[in-house]
């Protein structure tokens, strides 16, 4: 096997991953779309409602996807085989909420992120097995995806005016922020709590990143939060400094990832 085709074979996406992308994907856009089930006089019209879920549908699944697509491409520069899990607790918890809240608290638990260093593609790395710098290289991959995801369609909406867009920038946003809660481990500690048997579980983006450093944690969840609240709540004069921020953030991620 050539080393090109051993490193083509870490960007491919498996069954079960994109399985995990479409479940998200469905869970996030079923809660943002949950009150537009009508027309603008509030009357109930199931094609209304049927077009807005498919569409948030179809934005999200982008979304998610180019999100964990940031996680694979952020594993290949490091020499990590990186694969994305549902986290089915969480999903079916997700669930409950939406409903029970009645769509007025839209909420997903993202995947999570297994990683295994591939020693024979680190040839030359300091460290052949895995360490947290790394994963946490690999965790930010995917909040510099979201953030782009979170331009392009906060961009769509502000120059077509389209509803849709601002409910999947909405989703991206949520969906970033979402990911640095380790709901992973909520739940190790509620198992323990009641003395279950915890299942293992592979860490999410938050875990990633407070494993390797606490500053690196809190800068990062704030600067998805400004940047979130510029790109959905911002006016338009206000909106190229989101621009700023993302471009930003993209440049010096690809300066630290291959430094």
């Amino acid at each position: 096997m050539s080393v090109n085709r051993q490193y083509s074979s870490l960007f491919r996406f498996q069954r079960d991953e994109l399985m995990a992308v479409v479940v998200v994907a469905v869970v996030l856009a079923f809660g943002l779309t949950f009150r537009m089930w009508g027309d603008v006089d509030g009357n109930f019209d199931a094609t209304i409602g049927l077009t807005n879920l498919l569409l948030a549908f179809l934005g999200l699944v982008i979304v998610v996807l180019a999100h964990e697509a940031g996680h694979k491409i952020a594993g290949v520069y490091q020499g990590y085989e990186v694969k994305i899990r549902l986290f089915t607790p969480g999903i079916v918890g997700s669930g409950f909420v939406t409903l029970y809240a009645q769509g007025y608290i839209p909420f997903v638990t993202p995947n999570l992120v297994s990683l295994d260093a591939r020693p024979d593609l680190r040839l030359g790395k300091f460290r052949k097995y895995d360490n947290p710098a790394e994963a946490a290289m690999i965790a930010m991959g995917g909040l510099v995806a979201s953030i782009l995801m979170i331009f392009l369609f906060s961009s769509l909406f502000a120059f077509s005016g389209v509803e849709i867009f601002r409910v999947i920038t909405i989703g991206a946003v949520m969906h970033a922020i979402l990911g640095f809660i380790p709901f992973e481990l909520l739940n190790a500690l509620v198992k323990i709590r009641y003395f279950q048997t915890a299942q293992s579980y592979a860490p999410g983006d938050g875990l990633h990143l407070l494993w390797w450093s606490k500053y690196a944690y809190v800068f990062s969840l704030s600067f998805i939060v400004l940047f979130g609240g510029f790109a959905v709540f911002a006016p338009r004069p206000l909106f190229i400094f989101s621009l700023i921020l993302a471009v930003f953030m993209t440049w010096a991620y690809s300066k630290w990832l291959t430094s």
